[in-house]
């Protein structure tokens, strides 16, 4: 009796898991999964979709804009999940990503659990000049911007992490190149 309990505790725990590390928002509404070729599909990827390179995308008629959020940028037609092949950041305790998608970047809110909510699209045309707005998993403060370095502009994000119980707001800045070069500035 008492291993039949210990068994069915550790199913509930196993079932209240996230499933994966692909994440779905909420707030995403309904998508397609998209394959390398250019066919879709109706609902997000499964684990074997992702596998055979399938990524989530939201219907077109969503609506991009993040909560807690300012500033100009439309909604993405394509929303990659954000550990996408066309993602960025690539260590693995990311605070942010930022992913290439159609037309611009889509930003992600990434909890301290791992999980992700889209956040602000970047379209490459028209430029934003400033988005400020919070992490809705995280609260914590979002700032993303162009900066002149040289001759080139780089995409500028500012945000903060939770480091250990003492040092809960770490600065996150890092800087985005036209060739998609990630510069950390403060991690």
């Amino acid at each position: 009796m008492k291993k039949f309990l210990i068994l069915t505790i550790f199913a509930a725990l196993i079932g209240a898991l996230p499933s994966a590390v692909f994440a779905h928002g909420s707030s995403e509404g309904e998508g397609d999964c998209k394959f390398p070729d250019g066919t879709l599909t109706p609902g997000h990827c499964s684990t074997a979709d992702h596998g055979r390179g399938g990524h989530d995308t939201q219907s077109p008629s969503g609506s991009g804009n993040p909560p807690g959020g300012s500033g100009s940028g439309g909604g993405s037609g394509t929303t990659p999940v954000y550990t996408g092949m066309d993602c960025h950041i690539t260590h693995a305790a990311r605070p942010a990503q930022i992913c290439s998608v159609e037309e611009g970047l889509q930003y992600w809110f990434i909890g301290a659990d791992g999980s992700a909510q889209p956040g602000p699209f970047l379209p490459d045309s028209p430029r934003i000049t400033r988005y400020e707005g919070t992490n809705s998993l995280t609260g914590k403060a979002v700032v993303i911007d162009y900066v002149e370095e040289g001759d080139k502009t780089l995409l500028r994000v500012s945000t903060f992490y939770p480091d250990n119980e003492y040092d809960t707001n770490k600065p996150y800045i890092f800087t985005l190149d036209p060739g998609y070069t990630v510069t950390y500035i403060s991690w």
